[in-house]
């Protein structure tokens, strides 16, 4: 018959996803030693070797209770964690974390339990929790307690432009730091794009950073994300032309001030990867114009449009 840990999971629903990641981690950690199962599907042809049970405190679910009992002749043998997790832990990671945690208990227990009690009572009924003293209690941070919440998002970018060309393209890097329970973030960011205008060779290159910060609108899950934000910018505006008879060249440039406003849905794969995409609007002081030969050939109006999407990496 085949050794399992029979996991009771708190009374409230808890979604199919989170119960299979806390049991898949717990196996992991287990190495094929014993298998863990939910407590309501032990099947006929296993013996419960460990009886875990795991509970939280407070709505918030940042402090979890997990209880240990293995099935030993004459007495089970209790151990009590609390497992404690920081406000920018996803959910779906304290869940994973409380699997390697049962794993690490029951593997202690067996470690100091007497000879011959790891094989599992088949006769022996489930033991009931007993109160432990709180010397007995122990106390560890999860696997992502110190997260730093910093990602970095590198993307793509197209921007309106001067109005009647082709659209500017570029890239930007930005920068995100979460804050408090995973609502607000500080942002930045540096870009770059490109936009050939035509009239006299003319190519308008534009370098622009930006820093500010958002909100999180919604989440969906642990997956999906909508956020907007609000930046203050400088761009460095660089016209280059080139007289296509005599063949000579000449540069401006000017510093331009402004604003954005964008919004953000953010959709992550895994725990370090994911994709962005988003929407933003760009409002400069003024206009700026762009001369040839002491002639109006193009103007960058005030307020332009960007489109952006790419991968986003963060960082423990």
């Amino acid at each position: 018959m085949t050794a399992a840990i029979a996991v009771e999971l708190p009374p409230a629903d808890v979604p199919p996803l989170y119960a299979e990641t806390l049991l898949d981690s717990c196996n992991i950690g287990m190495q094929q030693r014993a298998r863990c199962v939910a407590g309501q599907d032990s099947e006929a042809d296993t013996t419960s070797l460990a009886v875990a049970i795991v509970s939280w405190k407070g709505s918030e679910q940042l402090e979890a209770r997990i209880e240990v009992g293995l099935r030993a002749p004459g007495a089970a043998q209790w151990q009590e964690r609390a497992v404690i997790f920081s406000p920018a832990d996803p959910e779906i990671e304290r869940w994973r974390t409380l699997g390697f945690a049962i794993a690490t208990l029951v593997k202690r227990a067996i470690e100091v339990a007497p000879e011959g009690s790891d094989e599992p009572a088949s006769s022996a009924p489930a033991p009931a929790a007993p109160e432990l003293a709180p010397a007995e209690s122990e106390v560890t941070a999860s696997s992502r307690s110190s997260s730093t919440g910093f990602s970095i998002s590198g993307q793509f970018v197209v921007q309106s432009g001067v109005p009647g060309r082709a659209p500017a393209l570029g890239g930007e890097v930005r920068f995100e730091q979460e804050l408090r329970k995973d609502r607000w973030f500080l942002a930045g960011a540096i870009a770059c794009t490109d936009q050939f205008l035509g009239v006299d060779h003319i190519d308008l290159l534009r370098s622009r950073v930006s820093a500010g910060g958002g909100l999180v609108l919604l989440k969906l899950g642990d997956q999906v994300r909508v956020a907007a934000r609000l930046a203050v910018a400088l761009e460095l505006i660089q016209a280059t032309g080139r007289d296509p008879l005599g063949g000579a060249s000449d540069m401006g440039t000017r510093w331009a001030g402004g604003l954005e406003e964008g919004a953000d849905v953010r959709w992550i794969w895994s725990r370090a990867l994911g994709a962005t995409m988003g929407v933003e609007a760009r409002e400069a002081a003024g206009v700026t114009e762009i001369l040839a030969h002491g002639t109006q050939v193009a103007s960058v109006p005030a307020l332009e449009w960007v489109g952006a999407a790419g991968l986003r990496l963060a960082f423990p």
